[in-house]
């Protein structure tokens, strides 16, 4: 995508956020309904839309914006010049990765939904799985449960609601989250939603921020290359794991860890610990070995 100047960018990351802030307040809007009602407007499949016809689906939408904020759309969404808006390219926008927190909400939700790691559920697993009961509009009477369920099956458009072998792929589950995410501005409720949809639990260290991380880690290191006198010859860094190494294992546990830190007086919550362990875990094997341990004094992550 070509930028057209700061103004100009600017300009236009503000007419998405609004945008946004209008699929968040406005309960029937979403972003798989604009993506429709684009395509409905592209009457030759081309994926573009004279200004008039962008003004007129977005209207469609329910969404108003200046005379002014749709020309800065055209000149910046304009692929060629041809005075047409690539609307495909205005809602890939929009239309943002799930961020780390969210994608592993739904990647545990998706193992859930799919404990043979096959790629795909259906539609029987899905409405085993699902928990309607906390849905604000099952709470309000305004819709059963199993209302609200075949409302989200709308939103995968191959399935068949009457099979209940009707497969939903995961590639098809985080893209209808990622539209949803769109409308829920908050990581919180974000979580909440999820949580109360399949009835799982949110691992706690996701609720904690990168630069959280990057803080405390900072700090052990220092603490840790402190006592080792500054040295990194691998002697001395043996040493030193297995000074932390209280059962001699050959590895560092969790336990270990955070005796690790409260010795090197920098004791941090239950919480920061596990994310400051998996951080440290790179080969995810559940324990941090010395290489780990090593590479993590002689090499700073966060120059």
């Amino acid at each position: 995508m070509a930028l057209y100047g700061v103004g100009l960018n600017v300009a236009v990351e503000k007419i998405v956020l609004d945008l946004k802030l209008h699929i968040a307040k406005s309960g029937g809007a979403s972003l798989k309904n604009l993506q429709k009602i684009f395509e409905k407007s592209d009457s030759n499949g081309n994926h573009l839309l004279s200004l008039k016809e962008f003004e007129k689906a977005l209207a469609a939408f329910g969404f108003f914006p200046k005379i002014v904020d749709l020309q800065a759309l055209l000149k910046y969404y304009d692929r060629n010049g041809d005075g047409n808006i690539d609307f495909e390219e205005f809602v890939a926008a929009i239309r943002e990765p799930l961020n780390e927190r969210r994608r592993k909400l739904v990647d545990k939700a998706w193992r859930k939904l799919d404990p043979d790691n096959s790629g795909w559920t259906n539609v029987r697993i899905l409405y085993e799985n699902f928990n309607g009961s906390k849905d604000k509009q099952v709470i309000e009477k305004k819709k059963t449960s199993d209302e609200v369920f075949s409302d989200l099956l709308s939103n995968f458009d191959k399935v068949n609601k009457a099979d209940p072998n009707s497969k939903i792929t995961y590639e098809e589950f985080v893209s209808y989250y990622t539209d949803l995410g769109v409308a829920i501005p908050s990581d919180n409720y974000f979580s909440e939603l999820l949580q109360n949809t399949w009835t799982i639990e949110e691992d706690k260290e996701s609720t904690i921020s990168v630069h959280e991380i990057k803080d405390i880690i900072k700090t052990l290191r220092f603490k840790l290359i402190q006592r080792a006198h500054a040295g990194k010859d691998e002697t001395l860094l043996r040493k030193l794991f297995q000074d932390f190494d209280l059962n001699k294992s050959g590895y560092l546990t969790l336990d270990e860890l955070q005796a690790m830190m409260i010795r090197l007086e920098c004791p941090v919550h239950i919480n920061y610990l596990a994310a400051v362990f998996s951080y440290l875990d790179k080969n995810k094997s559940g324990y941090i070995e010395f290489e780990e341990f090593c590479n993590f004094i002689i090499n700073d992550p966060f120059p």
